[in-house]
Formats: C-alpha cells, structure tokens, sequence
C-alpha cells in the first residue's frame, strides 16, 4: 500500500462527499439535531443544581432520582460499574455521548454507501486504479469518510460546548471540556466500525441503491442480534455485534480492550473488503 497514493485518495473522497448535495444536507441536518436538542436541554439545566439528574430524566431513561437507570438500559445489567465510570460527567457532555451513539451509525451509513459502488457504476474506479493499487484506493476511500465523521461530529461537540457556555450550564465549558473531547474519540471508534461495514457493503453491491438497502438493512440485524442474539452451548452470537461493547470505550479500565475491539471490527470489515474488491471484476 503506498501512503501518498492513500491520502490522495482520501482528500478525494472528503471533497466528493462535501461538494455533494447529500453530504451538505446529511451535515445540516446532523448539526441542526444537536442544536435544536441541545438547545432545549440547556434551558432546562441552566441555573439547575443537579443537572446529572435532570439530564438523565430528560432523556428519557428512568426517573430523576436513579440515575444509574440509564445505564441499566442502555447496558443490558451492567449499569452498576458503567454508572460509577460516568459518575460526575456534565450533562452536555452527557447529552452529546447519548446522542452520538445513537446516530453515529446511521451517519456513517448514508454518508459512505456509495463510496465505492458509485465509481465502479460510473467506470470512473477503472481510472483511479490505473494510477494507485486496489489496498491504497480501499484504504483511501476509509480513511476519508473517518475524516469526514471526525470532523461533524467535532463541529457538533464544539456547538453542544458553546450552548452550555451560553446556557450557563453547570459545571461550566471549561470543565466540560475533557470529557467532549473524550467523547468525541469515542465517538470515532465508535463510528469507524459503521464505515468499514458500508465500505465493504459498496464494494459489493451492483448499484448505490442496493448499497444503501442493504446498509440500512445490516444496522437493523445488527441491532437485533444485540438485543436478541441466539446463544449456543458456550457462546452468545449478540458479542459479533458492534453494539454489544460499546461500553467498553466508556469504563477507564477497559478503554484500550475496547478500542482494540472496536479496531478488530474495523480492521476485519475493510480486509473483507479488499478481499472483495480484489476479485471483483472492474
């Protein structure tokens, strides 16, 4: 793989999906959702005292005086150490780790499903291969659509900080800080599980419109073999699911096992789909 020929690749394809009419409205709309709730749960926690609570209720997970319910939900049972993990985090930095998690995957997903079907329907790939291998296009096409996530989702972490600045939210931007920023990494590895999978979805299906059938049609299995994956003598199938170690990145002793998870699943996704794209007759 030659490194130049990747970041060639990878400016590429930032600048094809900006430039699009879909990446401008997908980006709009992104950061309008943050804003627009954002905005809303700012009113409510200014001047509030207990804004971990009022957050967590306003959410719309449990009742303001059990906090840990959240986590009871969103961890399957796990809520007790997660709760002790995220003990203490401000709300808007609450808020925006809620919100990332639950549309990251779907952005990532319409923002890279044609990445690769459209050029091979336009023959425009024939082209690009005749100047850089198939591993340096693949790897380009990646990194680019990571950059992209990497950057809305910082552009909505610095909005979600500003409201609360505004807001006068407690406890203030300044402490706020280093837990968005940790989020938003989060977010990343989080997110970059999704990419490789839409990757590997454009690689193989024979038009963008499949792509994005399909795509959308994997974040549903995904989701329910997390919820309800069949167990087998000594293994639960739910663990192949993304969703089921996103906890990981957020307890401080399991953050490096989760990352390198969460790598695996990348890694694993975009090596099927240079396996594909190998083969594949362009």
């Amino acid at each position: 793989m030659n490194a130049l020929h990747c970041l060639i690749v990878c400016r590429a394809e930032s600048k094809r999906v900006m430039r699009g009419k879909r990446g401008l409205v997908l980006a709009a709309l992104y950061l309008g959702f943050y804003l627009f709730w954002g905005n809303i749960l700012a009113k409510i926690l200014s001047g509030a005292q207990d804004t971990f609570h009022l957050s967590v209720s306003f959410l719309g997970f449990g009742s303001g005086n059990e906090a840990p319910s959240l986590f009871d939900l969103l961890g399957q049972g796990a809520g007790g150490e997660l709760a002790g993990a995220m003990a203490g985090v401000p709300a808007t930095a609450l808020f925006f780790l809620v919100t990332s998690y639950l549309s990251l995957p779907l952005l990532a997903t319409l923002m890279a499903y044609d990445s690769i079907a459209d050029d091979l329907r336009s023959g425009s790939i024939r082209y690009t291969l005749t100047r850089c291998g198939r591993t340096s296009y693949l790897a380009g096409k990646a990194l680019g659509q990571i950059a992209l996530l990497s950057m809305l989702t910082g552009a909505c972490a610095m909005a979600m900080l500003a409201l609360g600045a505004i807001r006068e939210v407690e406890p203030g931007w300044i402490a706020t800080l280093p837990h968005i920023f940790r989020y938003w990494f989060v977010g990343i590895v989080f997110g970059s599980v999704f990419v490789g999978a839409a990757i590997l979805i454009s690689t193989v299906a024979s038009s963008p419109g499949t792509a994005l059938l399909f795509g959308v049609l994997s974040l549903v299995f995904g989701f329910l073999v997390w919820i309800a994956g069949p167990e087998a003598v000594s293994f639960d199938f739910s663990l192949l699911a993304p969703y089921a170690h996103w906890r990981r990145l957020l307890i401080p002793d399991q953050v490096v096992g989760g990352t390198a998870i969460h790598a695996a699943f990348a890694l694993g996704l975009l090596g099927a789909a240079a396996v594909a794209l190998e083969r594949r007759d362009v």
